[in-house]
């Protein structure tokens, strides 16, 4: 890929090409050309565009979002072992000299998209399988066909090009199944969780271990980073201000270049964790400035002639951004504030990995809405209600194998013939069912449950997970809604053509059952299903009803990829207007006289004392871990301790400070 570079010590990196993966992909399932396997025996074309052919192929070669990272790694995989799978690959494999490599070392997503992209290699089994499937049937069909004599006997070159696309089709399922067998091969591969000594951090990566260990994926090493140390306390904390104030006036440098309209809230570091509704209500008050003229203002106020028919649509605030930035406490104190001025609000978890219920300090492992309890309305008023919603993957998926299920259920033998073309996706694409969730909570705020009327929330705040998988969310709308148009535009043509076929339908299956009322279910089912992932593309695209907060801390690595994606956004039409900078020292980036300076200085100090000692609380939660994992046998779990370093380690220098830590612990670099 164009990210590939080679070092000395045999150091080779490689950052995906997402669109070169696409490409590789839709090479392979190319060779599935239904249509011209038709022509090949003389199908007329009137008759391919009545069986909805070219529609198949269509969604065939449309891969659905974040196929393109698990393509990429097979792909390092495979030049790891020296193995060349097409041109490109060779032509890369030429440029490594022939070197086969003795480590290699993944960078992933955060949790909730590496548990995604750990599950992709089953869908993509499936779907491939699927595929091979479709085009076994649709070469069965036509050579029915053909053998009644409607057809010519044409077809003997495309014949060949079948097998050869087959064959190709079949190595690559072959290879997405060993990329699987991989992850869970313990000799070749084992999986370092890396955290930071946090309440709600320390919470995702427990329940990270136990997901990756439920999956038969190897975890020995646990890493805590940016651990304080006491006795540096003065030098820590000076060296840290200026880093970030270097960091805010970088962006604040970027924002006035390049995107004026932007407003940026800068958030404290707090000492103590912001968890539970009343310190999220607080945190709200110090961040989101609604007074009039305020930054915020705009969001906080009410539309003009609400509760007029037409009018009063809720708003959605989707907070997105790096990993570890804090998007959940700050979308949480968003949702708190907004329910203390008397909105009614939602606030809704799509990250796999939740950390809303952390937060809130509320149970919704149910996948329903849960009332939260403890905002307090402001100027003495009432609050309104405030709600919090995480994503029920299993329901999710449920409901959406309920809409693409029982399409052909119909007496055409024909249109059962192809009824594996909705099967492909049986194993639902990793994501869909935070998909399926952002649709639950649009018809949430349609009505009051009594038929319409005035919305139940006013504001519904959306909790993303990290950059990457954000990112494949917001295409996710356009993957499926085009793949259900394309499947009721099939059902509907085949619907149409199956009388004509009913003799050659009988060749192949002796089934006749017509259930009438199951097929018009079926396909009210699926258009309803299309018509919200319509309504989700639409929304997303809607300024006057949605915006996207992007939340950062001020650290070069963070800002760069905020940066980023706040230009990717502009670029889909997505509205972005604020960015939270979060985790600034008290008195960063603001002038003021000496006496302001030592009563900064005297403030951090207190912060970092507290810090420390927060930061040992959490440590004893990890130690706790371990000792479990030691007490249920196996290898045991090592706890690798790494301090939070002055400066930002990049460049190979600063990456071999923090190397000289892994491995003086012991941790999974030693072995």
């Amino acid at each position: 890929g164009a990210g590939e570079e080679g070092g000395e010590g045999g150091l080779w990196a490689l950052e995906v090409d997402a669109a070169r993966a696409v490409a590789e992909f839709q090479e392979v399932v190319a060779g599935v050309d239904l249509v011209a396997a038709a022509r090949s025996v003389g199908l007329p074309e009137d008759i391919i565009q009545q069986l909805g052919l070219k529609e198949m192929v269509g969604v065939l070669r449309n891969p659905p979002p974040g196929l393109d990272e698990l393509v990429a790694l097979a792909k390092v995989v495979r030049l790891a072992r020296g193995e060349a799978g097409g041109a490109q690959d060779s032509a890369e494999a030429d440029a490594l000299g022939g070197r086969r490599f003795d480590r290699i070392v993944i960078d992933t997503a955060p949790t909730g998209h590496t548990l995604r992209l750990l599950a992709f290699p089953d869908f993509l089994d499936g779907f491939l399988g699927k595929v091979i499937e479709l085009r076994a049937k649709v070469d069965g069909a036509l050579r029915a066909l053909k053998g009644l004599g409607l057809f010519s006997d044409g077809g003997q070159g495309m014949v060949a090009k079948t097998e050869a696309a087959l064959l190709a089709l079949e190595r690559y399922r072959a290879e997405m199944l060993a990329l699987r067998e991989l992850f869970r091969d313990p000799e070749s591969t084992e999986f370092v969780v890396v955290t930071i000594p946090t309440q709600l951090a320390v919470a995702e990566s427990v329940r990270l271990v136990g997901a990756l260990v439920d999956e038969g994926i190897a975890v020995r090493t646990l890493v805590a980073n940016r651990l304080v140390d006491p006795a540096a306390e003065d030098t820590y904390l000076a060296r840290l201000a200026a880093t970030q104030r270097q960091g805010v006036a970088q962006v604040e440098a970027w924002r006035d270049a390049q995107h004026p309209d932007l407003s940026i809230t800068k958030v404290p570091y707090f000492d103590l964790e912001v968890v539970g509704p009343a310190a999220l209500q607080f945190l709200g008050s110090q961040a989101y400035d609604h007074a009039p003229g305020g930054d915020w203002a705009e969001l906080f106020r009410e539309r003009e002639g609400k509760g007029e028919e037409g009018e009063g649509e809720a708003r959605f605030v989707i907070f997105g951004g790096k990993g570890g930035v804090g998007k959940t406490s700050s979308s949480a104190a968003l949702a708190a504030s907004f329910a203390a001025e008397g909105l009614e609000t939602v606030v809704v978890s799509t990250d796999p990995a939740h950390s809303l219920g952390d937060a809130l300090q509320a149970d919704l492992s149910s996948g329903e809405l849960v009332p939260i309890e403890g905002v307090y309305g402001t100027g003495g008023g009432a609050p309104a209600g405030l709600w919090a919603l995480e994503v029920d993957p299993a329901a999710a998926l449920g409901e959406f194998k309920a809409a693409v299920g029982g399409w052909a259920q119909d007496d055409s033998a024909l249109l059962r013939q192809f009824s594996s073309f909705a099967d492909v996706l049986d194993t639902a694409p990793p994501g869909t069912d935070e998909l399926v969730a952002l649709a639950k909570v649009l018809d949430l705020v349609k009505g009051d449950g009594e038929g319409g009327g005035r919305p139940r929330f006013d504001r519904v705040v959306i909790d993303t997970a990290p950059t990457g998988h954000t990112l494949r969310l917001l295409a996710f709308p356009d993957f499926l809604g085009d793949f259900f148009e394309r499947l009721i535009r099939i059902r509907d043509r085949l619907k149409k053509t199956s009388a004509v076929f009913n003799a050659v339908s009988s060749v192949m299956s002796n089934d006749a059952a017509f259930k009438k009322d199951a097929v018009a279910n079926a396909k009210d089912r699926l258009r309803a299903f299309q018509f919200q992932m319509f309504e989700l593309e639409e929304l997303f695209r809607d300024e006057e009803r949605a915006e996207f907060v992007v939340v950062t801390i001020p650290t070069a690595l963070a800002l760069a990829e905020s940066q980023r994606l706040v230009a990717q956004l502009k670029e889909e039409d997505i509205a972005v207007r604020r960015l939270v900078l979060n985790q600034l020292l008290d008195g960063t980036g603001k002038e003021g006289g000496e006496g302001d300076e030592e009563a900064a200085t005297e403030r951090r100090r207190a912060y970092f004392r507290r810090l420390a000692q927060g930061q040992e609380v959490e440590l004893k939660r990890l130690e706790g871990l371990q000792r479990a994992a030691a007490e249920a046998g196996g290898e045991g779990l090592a706890l690798v301790r790494v301090p939070y370093f002055d400066a930002e380690l990049t460049g190979v220098p600063g990456l071999r400070a923090m190397a000289q830590v892994l491995f003086a612990e012991g941790g999974s670099g030693g072995q």
